[in-house]
């Protein structure tokens, strides 16, 4: 039995508080971000995206766990010390 083994590898980029009509790859005329331009023609691009928590460190916690905030615990926002 030949078994093939495939990888694949997967970037994960998150920008906080990015509006996308301000980047190059969603209309904005002016070029300020270059590596995320030149990365967008080679992989995937998404036209929406949705968040099951307004804030960051929810939505984060949710992203990596895979379970909504009210499962993970992560739905309070506490300051940190």
């Amino acid at each position: 039995m030949i078994r093939i083994q495939t990888s694949y590898g997967a970037i994960l980029i998150d920008l906080d508080t990015v509006r996308a009509s301000a980047l190059p790859l969603y209309g904005y005329p002016e070029n300020l971000t270059p590596f995320l331009s030149r990365l967008a023609e080679r992989g995937t691009l998404f036209e929406s995206a949705y968040t099951p928590f307004p804030h960051t460190v929810p939505a984060h916690a949710a992203l990596f766990t895979g379970l909504y905030p009210w499962h993970n615990g992560v739905e309070e926002l506490v300051p940190v010390p």
